[in-house]
């Protein structure tokens, strides 16, 4: 039984490892370098350059603009599709349940609140510091992660 809990555990830790693994190369090469064509691209660009541009980061009505991203339920479909295919049950479910968790609760959350003015979270240092690593990702070409910044 207790085997079978840290086993649950395990892959879905590992399915969240993927979700930011993934998502950092699909940011970087797919929405930043176009490697998928014009599409992702112009949409991720909007984000960058309409939505949020260096001179209002965090607009003063808190209002959250989409990215308009549909492209990362096609690459979580994908994934997951994979991950049923190759992999037992055992494993697959709790990588593609602890990837949705991470990607929906933690991923969209984060990336929502950076761009909010006086999130409540911003007295705390270390949601300052990932505030500030993403502001860069928005001034830069670098930082292509979503919430962890390696």
């Amino acid at each position: 039984m207790i085997n079978n809990v840290i086993s649950v555990v395990v892959w879905s830790m590992m399915g969240m490892v993927l979700t930011e693994t993934i998502g950092y190369f699909w940011h970087r090469f797919i929405q930043h370098e176009g490697w998928f064509g014009n599409t992702i691209w112009y949409r991720h660009w909007q984000h960058h350059e309409v939505d949020y541009p260096t001179k209002s980061l965090r607009p003063p009505d808190t209002t959250y603009v989409s990215a308009r991203q549909w492209d990362w339920y096609v690459v979580a479909a994908i994934v997951a599709a994979v991950l049923f295919i190759v992999c037992p049950l055992g494993i697959a479910v709790p990588m593609i349940a602890g990837a949705a968790i991470y990607a929906w609760c933690i991923v969209d959350y984060f990336h929502r609140v950076f761009h909010m003015h006086n999130h409540p979270f911003y007295i705390y240092r270390w949601f300052q510091e990932l505030s500030k690593m993403h502001d860069i990702h928005h001034y830069k070409r670098v930082n292509f992660g979503i919430v962890f910044f390696l």
